[in-house]
């Protein structure tokens, strides 16, 4: 494994702000529900070009959406969690 386990455990953690509100984000990873499963998404684009990756760390599926445009219709994280919904069966 590349990482220690507390390492990955502090990845998928929902982190605090000081004023005690959750940010629903882990290092670099948001905090997601899909049905009754837990995933950590992570997406970006750049000039031309779009991408979104899901990864259920219970299930061990990673799903990814890589897109040849920035235009986001639909958007690769849209898409990605319709791919996870059908695989897991939500």
């Amino acid at each position: 494994m590349l990482l220690r386990r507390e390492s990955w455990d502090r990845i998928a953690a929902d982190h605090t702000l000081n004023g005690g509100s959750h940010t629903g984000y882990g290092y670099g990873w948001f905090i997601r529900k899909v049905g009754g499963s837990n995933a950590l998404e992570h997406g970006g684009d750049i000039g031309g070009f779009s991408a979104d990756t899901w990864r259920f760390p219970k299930e061990e599926l990673f799903v990814a959406v890589l897109a040849n445009s920035d235009a986001h219709d639909p958007a690769p994280d849209t898409i990605a969690e319709k791919i996870a919904k059908i695989i897991l069966r939500h």
